[in-house]
């Protein structure tokens, strides 16, 4: 039996339409963020700024990328927003270190796990540029 091109083509990327890396993103998504939802909403004490900077964005992300994984050809807008989101904060670690290192408060690298301006670059590396290259590349017809 022999299977048709868009049958081979299913799996070949990240965003290449696959249903399970929907739902596998949106379930996890919504387990691990519907607690923080819950007790902001039944325990007003616990409301902060931290919190909230932290979860807000966190779930735009996750939404976003339900959206998008949902149907990658459709709305791919989503997953730009997603990958400008996740551009934005790693330029923004980027220059959260950089005046640390030019004070000299701390080295430019320090290993792995560490607040430093070499792991800033590093992520921004990782993560940005390729980012950078979703959003602004043409999809495919």
């Amino acid at each position: 039996m022999k299977l048709s091109k868009e049958t081979n083509n299913r799996g070949d990327g990240f965003f290449s339409g696959n249903r399970s890396v929907f739902w596998f993103f949106s379930v996890l998504g919504f387990l691990a963020l519907f607690p923080w939802w819950l007790a902001l909403v039944f325990d007003p004490m616990i409301w902060n700024s931290d919190l909230v900077y932290f979860l807000v964005p966190v779930s735009a992300v996750y939404l976003f990328l339900s959206i998008g994984l949902f149907h990658p050809k459709k709305n791919r807008w989503s997953l730009k927003i997603v990958c400008g989101i996740l551009i934005l904060a790693s330029s923004i670690y980027v220059a959260a270190e950089i005046p640390d290192v030019v004070s000299g408060k701390e080295p430019f690298w320090g290993g792995l796990g560490t607040d430093t301006l070499g792991n800033a670059l590093g992520m921004f590396l990782i993560v940005g540029i390729p980012c950078m290259r979703y959003i602004f590349t043409k999809a495919k017809k």
